[in-house]
């Protein structure tokens, strides 16, 4: 039986080979599974859809944005989730950049090694990081 070749791509078709592309399969072999004419299929995809596509386990982040986000990393003042929240990006893939490219590792028992001396200290620690302030410098605040 033959293949019928649809004159139209579909949005089913044009999300299996988005999906199998993602996943690592090249474009011109997701296009035969999906059994789609890469010519057309190319013609109704938006120009430059393929910069959103993960290149390996991280996203390309390349030059002056890595160079920042790996600055903010090794700044101690600043916690993951700040870095995170600033770059718009999930926390995890902070730690997950750090450990591809190899940065030095942060001490982040440095909030939980030292006991605050008193509960003042330890409720002011709390009620500053729940208004924003980074990690470091609330405990910095609340141990002055």
């Amino acid at each position: 039986m033959a293949t019928r070749h649809i004159s139209r791509v579909t949005n089913g078709q044009r999300a299996a080979v988005c999906g199998l592309v993602i996943a690592g399969v090249s474009f011109t072999d997701a296009c035969k599974i999906v059994d789609v004419s890469r010519p057309r299929l190319k013609a109704v995809l938006p120009v430059g859809w393929t910069k959103y596509v993960r290149s390996g386990k991280t996203r390309s982040w390349k030059g002056e944005a890595l160079e920042q986000i790996r600055l903010a990393y090794l700044d101690q003042s600043q916690t993951g989730k700040d870095i995170a929240r600033r770059f718009n990006i999930d926390v995890s893939y902070v730690y997950q950049l750090a450990r591809v490219h190899g940065w030095r590792r942060r001490n982040r028992a440095i909030y939980v090694k030292r006991a605050f001396d008193t509960e003042q200290q330890r409720l002011l620690f709390n009620k500053l990081v729940r208004h924003g302030i980074p990690t470091f410098e609330a405990y910095a605040e609340a141990c002055r």
